[in-house]
């Protein structure tokens, strides 16, 4: 085990599972990418054996703990889970992630329905975070789809991932 952030960090030998969690938001930005996005999920996680990587507004991408909104999310989990070499560039990915700042723009073009620009690339949004990790896994969660494009409700439809 190795401490980053206060965090206790399993390493990839030791760990049994990666999630990806989707949640139902009830506030007001929440509903307004449910509406939008006709979905009903608002938010995104990736889940690594009980601690949790995301970008949320108000804090960025962030390595935390899992608490009682992650477990009332709903869970995913690929077909086929991920091992060795897979796992540990998804991993390094999401930690060089950690501290990156939220992109804001990014969740009005949910609203708005704009395309992205290359202003908003060094920022995450939750959902875009969770695609782009499993892309540097070598894992292409939805075809001919870029991170910027994927919305929280267009990860739950992905043939790769099963519901649990």
């Amino acid at each position: 085990m190795m401490i980053f952030m206060n965090v206790t960090v399993k390493l990839w030998s030791e760990m049994y599972n990666i999630e990806v969690r989707l949640y139902r938001g009830r506030g007001p930005i929440a509903k307004l990418i449910q509406w939008q996005t006709r979905s009903p999920y608002s938010h995104a996680a990736i889940l690594i054996n009980g601690e949790m990587i995301d970008a949320r507004e108000g804090y960025g991408c962030r390595l935390r703990v899992e608490n009682d909104e992650d477990r009332a999310a709903d869970r995913f989990v690929l077909y086929k889970p991920l091992r060795g070499a897979a796992q540990t560039m998804m991993y390094k990915f999401l930690l060089k992630q950690v501290d990156k700042d939220y992109d804001y723009t990014m969740v009005a073009r949910f609203i708005s329905r704009r395309q992205a620009t290359r202003s908003t690339s060094q920022k995450w949004f939750c959902s875009e975070l969770v695609f782009a990790a499993f892309q540097q896994a070598g894992i292409n969660l939805l075809e001919r789809v870029d991170p910027w494009a994927v919305s929280p409700g267009l990860l739950s439809m992905s043939p790769l991932l099963r519901k649990v």
